[in-house]
C-alpha cells in the first residue's frame, strides 16, 4: 500500500493542484512549506488556515518556534469605489503577513494579489541609539497610530515625561521606551495586565497600522497627483474640483475619511505585493478564473459609475491586472517531474461520501469497512462536540477511543480507529488513511441540535455590526456610541 505522504519526498513544489484543501494542508505541513498558498476564495482560504492550524498542532512535536507561521493575506471586503472603508484589520493583517519573516506560510485568496498595496515601512528602535521622540511620535500617528493618555489597544502610543509607551500592530503586548537625555535607554515589553515581569529586549520593530502614509508632505502630493487625474478626466467631469477640494482638505487637516483607501495611489506609489519564496498554487485553473473575474468587476464597477462620482484616481493605479501578479508560470502537481510514477489518482485522494441520513449504522459499516482495509480511520471534532459524537458512535456499537492530535498522526496506525480534537472544514480519504470531520458525519447538526444557536447567532450579528473605525461610516448613518449613546454620524474633523 502507497503511504500518502511517500510521494512528497521532493522540496516544495511551485504549485499544488488535485488535492482536497486538507489532504494538501498536511502535505505542506509534513514538509514544513514555507511561501505562499493561493487559493481562490477566502471561505478556502480559512479553510486552509484551519487545516494547517490542526496539522501543525499534530504534527512531530518540533518546536513551535521552528514551524513557519501561518497567516492570511486576505482581499479587501466590500465592493470597489463604494467610499466606504474595508475592514481596518484586514490591511493589517496583510501588512503583518508582508513583514513577517522567511519561516512563514501565508495563504491568500485570489482577489488578494490583485489589489496593489503601498512599500512596506517600518521602524528599527535600539537600546543606546539616539532619539527624538518628537520625530517618533510623528511617524506613528501618520500612519494610523493614536496618541492617547494610557496604552490599552494595539495602535496607541502614550507619553509621560521620559518614557513612552506604544503598542505595535501585530505585537501581543506593549513596549515601554525609557530614554536618558537623547538615547534610548532601555525597552521593555510589558503586560497591561499587570500579571508578568516585564521582558527587557535589545531593538523594538515598529510597523504601520494601515496601508497608506498621511502627513503634509504626503498630503500635498496627493493634491499635485489629483490634479494631474483631474486634467485628464475635465472633459467628461466638470464638477470634479468639488471632490478635490473636498479630499484634499480633508488630508491636510490630517483626517483618514471613509474611502481614503482609494487615494493610497496618490499618497505614495503602490505595487503588487511580491510573493516570496515557493507559490504553492491550489486548483490553478480556478484561481486564473478568480482573477480574471475579479479584474472584470472592478472594471465594471468603475465603468457603471458617473464620471463626476468616480474618486479622482485612475482604477490601474489600485488594481494590477491578473498577468502582473506573477502566477502565468504555475505546474500542477501532477505534471511535477519530480512526482513519482503514480498519479494522483492512484493515490485516491477523494472526498469522504459519509452522512448520518436518520441512522449512524450506514457509516458504521463504511468506518468498519476501511478499518479492515487496513486503512487508519480519525475522526475530528471542536471540543463542543466531541463528548456526543463519542456517545452516538457507543450507541451504534463503535467504541471510538479519544486521543491526542499528535497520537491520531502517528505511524503505526493501520486498521485503527480515533478521535481527536480539532477544527477542520472537510475531511478526506486516503489509500492508508482517513479523516472525517463531524460536519462530514452530521452536516451541521448532531443529535437534532443545531450547532449554531440563536443565541450565538445574535452575538455573531452583533460583533458583524461593530464598526472598528470611523473610515468604515458614511456621513448621515445612525450609529450607537459606547460611551455617548445614540447619534447621527455627521463626519470627522481634527480639533486644535
Amino acid at each position: 500500500m502507497t503511504h500518502f505522504l511517500d510521494a512528497f519526498t521532493a522540496p516544495p513544489v511551485h504549485a499544488v493542484g488535485g488535492l482536497r484543501p486538507a489532504a494538501a494542508a498536511l502535505l505542506l505541513s509534513r514538509t514544513r512549506a514555507t511561501g505562499w498558498v493561493i487559493v481562490p476564495t477566502r471561505e478556502e482560504a480559512d479553510q486552509w488556515l484551519r487545516a494547517l492550524e490542526f496539522f501543525d498542532g499534530a504534527g512531530d512535536g518540533a518546536r513551535a518556534d521552528r514551524k513557519p507561521r501561518k497567516l492570511l493575506y486576505p482581499a479587501d471586503d466590500g465592493r470597489p469605489w463604494d467610499g466606504a472603508s474595508p475592514d481596518p484589520d484586514l490591511g493589517r493583517m496583510r501588512l503583518f503577513a508582508r513583514a513577517a519573516g522567511t519561516n512563514t506560510l501565508v495563504v491568500a485568496p485570489a482577489k488578494a494579489l490583485l489589489l496593489k498595496v503601498p512599500a512596506l515601512e517600518s521602524r528599527v528602535l535600539k537600546r543606546e541609539q539616539p532619539f527624538r521622540p518628537k520625530q517618533l511620535i510623528e511617524w506613528l500617528t501618520a500612519r494610523g497610530y493614536l496618541v492617547v493618555q494610557q496604552v490599552d489597544t494595539p495602535g496607541t502610543v502614550a507619553v509621560r515625561g521620559a518614557v513612552i509607551d506604544v503598542w505595535p500592530m501585530g505585537a501581543a503586548s506593549p513596549a515601554r521606551i525609557e530614554r536618558f537625555d537623547d538615547e534610548i535607554e532601555s525597552i521593555k515589553l510589558w503586560d497591561p495586565d499587570g500579571r508578568k515581569k516585564p521582558a527587557v529586549v535589545e531593538k523594538l520593530t515598529l510597523l504601520p497600522m494601515r496601508e497608506g502614509t498621511l502627513n503634509a508632505e504626503t498630503a500635498e502630493r496627493a493634491a499635485a497627483w489629483m490634479q494631474a487625474v483631474m486634467r485628464e478626466r475635465s472633459e467628461d467631469a466638470p464638477n470634479l474640483l468639488r471632490t478635490w477640494r473636498r479630499v484634499v482638505e480633508q488630508l491636510r487637516d490630517g483626517v483618514w475619511f471613509s474611502g481614503a483607501e482609494d487615494y493610497q495611489p496618490a499618497l505614495g506609489s503602490s505595487e503588487v505585493v511580491t510573493l516570496r519564496g515557493p507559490v504553492h498554487v491550489w486548483e490553478p485553473e480556478r484561481v486564473h478564473a478568480e482573477l480574471a473575474a475579479t479584474a472584470e468587476h472592478v472594471r465594471a464597477r468603475w465603468s457603471a459609475m458617473a464620471p463626476d462620482d468616480r474618486p479622482l484616481t485612475r482604477p490601474e493605479d489600485r488594481y494590477a491586472l491578473p498577468a502582473s501578479v506573477g502566477l502565468t508560470d504555475v505546474i500542477p502537481l501532477t505534471e511535477l517531474a519530480a512526482l513519482p510514477e503514480q498519479s494522483m489518482s492512484d493515490l485516491r485522494i477523494q472526498k469522504p461520501r459519509v452522512r448520518a441520513e436518520g441512522e449512524l449504522a450506514p457509516v458504521v459499516n463504511q468506518l468498519r469497512s476501511w478499518l479492515h482495509q487496513g486503512r487508519a480511520v480519525t475522526l475530528v471534532a471542536q471540543q463542543a462536540r466531541i463528548e456526543r459524537v463519542q456517545g452516538m458512535f457507543h450507541n451504534a456499537g463503535l467504541d471510538v477511543p479519544l486521543v491526542e492530535p499528535a497520537v491520531a498522526l502517528g505511524a503505526n496506525r493501520a486498521g485503527t480507529i480515533a478521535l481527536t480534537e480539532g477544527s477542520l472544514a472537510e475531511g478526506f480519504v486516503a489509500e492508508d488513511h482517513v479523516w472525517l470531520t463531524a460536519d462530514d458525519i452530521f452536516g451541521t447538526r448532531v443529535g437534532g441540535a443545531d450547532v449554531a444557536s440563536p443565541a450565538r447567532t445574535r452575538s455573531r450579528t452583533f460583533r458583524e455590526a461593530q464598526r472598528k473605525s470611523f473610515a468604515s461610516v458614511q456621513p448621515g448613518q445612525i450609529l450607537v456610541h459606547v460611551r455617548h449613546g445614540i447619534g447621527r454620524f455627521t463626519g470627522i474633523s481634527r480639533t486644535p
